[in-house]
């Protein structure tokens, strides 16, 4: 169990801003059935960028350049090996103007980042956090599942297609009494489901960066997903049709 990395998006977000944000960078977030009541829109559209736009990366407090360029060109695979119509520029440390502001933190209790477009909430404060070292194992699997948090993604496990039997009894005492996470944040990071709307719902992926490694003592009978390393196929597909060039279907 203590092995196992858990990677995090935030979700301590007001969903009105955050709905406000996404539609204001990319009018494509809002949902697209018709007649649905507000608060449904709400809680049912995307947090994806604008596709053709550069995202401005910067690096809080001054880590080596070596350590930022192998964090940038590992978080990078998803835009390098899809194609994607999204630019990445790595700008000066410490640029508060940057769309995405990197904190490392060895000691930091989570990695984590703002899912898309909320990382324009906020304003001055890293928006996304990492504590893996590039001597770690993990390191890589770390950076590529943030990264999607930052183009959008949502965590695969949380696919609506996905039917895990989880043993929330045991899955919410380990997590609460030896991770010190919170019963809200074990519900929202594994246990609720996403919404068709907020996913651009695809078939479920088992080895996708975006699920989450799942031990056997997470769930009732005989089920348990390992740990992906690499992007898989679906998850090069997600950044294919959420940046898609100009004049490509989606």
């Amino acid at each position: 169990m203590s092995d196992l990395i858990f990677c995090r998006y935030r979700h301590n977000v007001d969903p009105q801003l955050s709905y406000e944000a996404a539609i204001a960078e990319n009018p494509a977030n809002a949902p697209s059935h018709s007649g649905s009541r507000k608060k449904r829109a709400i809680y049912g559209s995307t947090r994806l960028w604008q596709p053709g736009r550069t995202l401005k990366f910067s690096f809080l407090g001054s880590p080596s350049t070596e350590l930022k360029l192998k964090i940038l060109n590992t978080g990078s695979q998803w835009v390098s090996q899809s194609g994607a119509n999204l630019g990445i520029a790595l700008y000066h440390d410490n640029y508060l103007q940057a769309d995405i502001r990197i904190k490392l933190d060895p000691k930091a209790l989570h990695n984590e980042s703002a899912l898309g477009t909320d990382a324009l909430l906020i304003k001055t404060n890293e928006t996304m956090t990492l504590n893996v070292l590039p001597d770690s194992e993990y390191f890589e699997p770390t950076v590529l599942h943030e990264f999607g948090h930052v183009f959008g993604a949502t965590h695969e496990h949380q696919n609506p297609l996905a039917d895990i039997p989880w043993n929330e009894d045991e899955l919410m005492k380990v997590m609460t009494q030896q991770r010190g996470w919170s019963e809200a944040d074990v519900r929202s990071q594994f246990l609720e489901k996403q919404t068709e709307a907020n996913t651009l719902f695809t078939t479920y992926d088992r080895e996708s960066i975006m699920h989450y490694p799942i031990a056997q003592w997470m769930t009732l009978g005989d089920w348990e997903v390992g740990a992906n390393k690499t992007l898989s196929e679906y998850d090069l597909a997600f950044m294919r049709r959420a940046y898609p060039l100009a004049n490509t279907p989606t």
